[in-house]
């Protein structure tokens, strides 16, 4: 009988360490867990000073802890695409690799949720700046142009600053298609929301050579 107590006992010693061990292991994990607002502040950081390759890792990290986070999807895809942009004249073929990635990602995370603003910029912003012969050009106009009527009807979704390099990158969309009057009334709305800004005075340069 005393045997059978003590054995008893020391399940329930063993059962309750074993709890207790379950609950601190997983108190460490989400104490060590970032939330995806920090991944992408730290990716941010990486990417102002032209560490495209961690920013990406960064977000690569991000989506194994948050797999249902479209943002995840969309930064990293997004920074994929930057280093395609960045490899291109180093390596052709990895920078059309890292291309089709970006898509990917980006597409997948339209899939996710088409509500997410900043996927559709990401996703025009490529589009107009691949070659023209991998064929997202009309796709990235699209893409850029939806998200400035988004903007319109919900400014809350796009910063001034995300208006003002899609404006700028929808000019370049419609410069390569030839089309000078589409790319000079968006580079005006650039103008018209930072007037005494940077851009606008790049924006005005922009429209200079645009009539030569």
């Amino acid at each position: 009988m005393i045997l059978f107590e003590k054995a008893t006992a020391c399940k329930r010693t063993h059962r309750s360490f074993t709890v207790f061990l379950l609950l601190f292991t997983s108190g460490i994990l989400l104490a060590q867990t970032k939330s995806i607002d920090e991944f992408i502040r730290e990716a941010d950081e990486y990417q102002t000073s032209n560490q495209l390759a961690k920013a990406a890792a960064v977000m690569t990290e991000a989506m194994t802890h948050y797999p249902n986070e479209v943002a995840a999807h969309a930064y990293c895809g997004f920074y994929t695409g930057m280093m395609a942009g960045e490899t291109q004249e180093q390596d052709y073929m990895e920078a059309g690799r890292l291309a089709m990635e970006s898509f990917q990602m980006l597409d997948r995370a339209i899939s996710m949720d088409s509500s997410f603003v900043q996927t559709w910029l990401f996703r025009g912003i490529m589009g107009v700046n691949v070659p023209e012969f991998m064929g997202y050009l009309d796709q990235g106009i699209g893409d850029l142009s939806r998200v400035l009527r988004s903007s319109q009807k919900s400014p809350q979704n796009l910063s001034g600053d995300e208006r003002i390099i899609a404006y700028g990158h929808l000019a370049t969309g419609y410069e390569r298609k030839g089309q000078s009057a589409e790319a000079r009334t968006a580079l005006e709305s650039i103008i018209k929301l930072a007037p005494e800004s940077q851009a606008a005075e790049q924006a005005k340069a922009r429209i200079k050579r645009l009539e030569f």
